[in-house]
């Protein structure tokens, strides 16, 4: 027989966010895993979001927002929410997704509303050190409001810490999980080097530099193929017309495809990476511990060749967990040609390494754990 979840204190927490799963949003799908690593540590969980929110088994969906743009509705659908639930703990994502570009102003007053009905509030900040001031002074004033921020990189914790209108008190740092969990198929199925990029197809991405790369390399006459893995819809995406473009003008159409999202299943995903020698993400604000992209594949086992930045976790090292390249496109073709010289075996050693990091620092068990825990001591 199964042993059962041991109950915690906190029995009922809401988790507040934008969007969710099957809606395209990394915050969105970051909250699925912890709804349901929550839930298998015993806590009653409930979401408040959009209403193209999908189910979650062992958790409750309230998919009750129609426009998080429209302030009075929201505000009386968050407190119809409240009502019923009676959590003992309300844990916003932010941002995710509230409004256009996320700017609409009913996403900072969460807090500040939910705070209103005498409930405990924490705010998930999944960004802070790469955004603008205005993107910040909003962020702080949901901190402000909250009884505790939770940063998901080290760095981030480190900067709100000596925020004078947030405090160190309030701060705490727990890290992401991947939000897509499965196992790499061992050994690549094809002798024809695959570079396989995973995530939106973005303008901070890096995307265009990536395909210059690629041009370059083929240009030597190194066989590849480059997989862009991702929503991609050139007829009615700006950006994603633009990398079109691209490709068709630097004569890659034989070489680059466009396989569309990745499966949400373990087995479809292993499938759809089963080619794979090498993962391709160039951030252009750099690597940071909250790249979803960076630990799904890394937890699977797969190499990656990665831009360093700023945010750069310092556990990351060159050639040993991952391989860190500065975002130049003629340094990313250098670097890729001489990775595909040395063959699958090393640079899966890289990859195996990555792997245990990565379970190691970033297991969902523990993350829940790391919140119910904040939650009991009332932040």
């Amino acid at each position: 027989m199964e042993a059962q979840p041991k109950p915690t204190q906190m029995r009922r927490a809401l988790l507040v966010c934008g969007a969710f799963p099957p809606e395209p949003c990394g915050v969105g799908d970051y909250t699925k895993m912890l709804c349901i690593a929550l839930a298998e540590e015993g806590v009653d969980v409930h979401v408040l979001t959009s209403r193209n929110a999908g189910p979650v088994p062992g958790c409750t969906i309230h998919a009750v927002v129609e426009d998080w743009s429209h302030r009075s509705p929201v505000r009386r659908q968050i407190e119809d929410v409240l009502k019923s639930v009676r959590p003992d703990v309300v844990q916003i994502q932010y941002p995710a997704s509230y409004g256009t570009a996320n700017r609409s102003i009913v996403g900072n007053l969460l807090p500040y509303w939910v705070k209103g009905e005498g409930r405990l509030v924490c705010t998930t900040l999944h960004e802070w050190g790469e955004r603008a001031l205005k993107w910040k002074i909003r962020a702080a004033f949901m901190g402000m409001n909250s009884d505790a921020v939770v940063s998901v990189t080290s760095i981030d914790a480190s900067l709100l810490t000596r925020m004078r209108w947030i405090g160190g008190r309030k701060v705490h740092h727990i890290p992401i999980g991947a939000n897509l969990e499965f196992d790499r198929i061992s050994g690549s199925q094809t002798d024809l080097p695959v570079l396989s990029y995973f995530g939106f197809l973005h303008p901070l991405k890096g995307v265009g530099e990536l395909l210059e790369a690629a041009r370059l390399l083929h240009g030597k006459g190194i066989r590849f193929r480059l997989d862009l893995h991702g929503h991609f819809h050139p007829e009615s995406d700006a950006h994603h017309a633009s990398i079109l473009e691209k490709v068709e003008s630097a004569g890659l159409n034989a070489v680059v495809r466009f396989p569309g999202p990745v499966p949400s299943d373990p087995e479809g995903a292993s499938e759809a990476f089963h080619d794979s020698w090498l993962g391709v993400l160039p951030f252009r604000e750099g690597l940071s511990e909250r790249r979803g992209s960076f630990l799904a594949l890394g937890r699977a086992g797969l190499p990656i060749l990665t831009s360093p930045g700023p945010w750069c976790p310092s556990w990351v090292v060159d050639g040993r967990h991952a391989f860190l390249e500065p975002l130049v496109p003629q340094a990313w073709a250098q670097r890729l040609e001489a990775l595909l010289s040395l063959g699958l075996d090393r640079l899966d050693g890289v990859g195996t390494e990555l792997r245990r990091e990565i379970l190691d620092r970033h297991a969902w068990r523990q993350i829940a754990k790391q919140h119910v825990a904040l939650w009991e001591s009332r932040c």
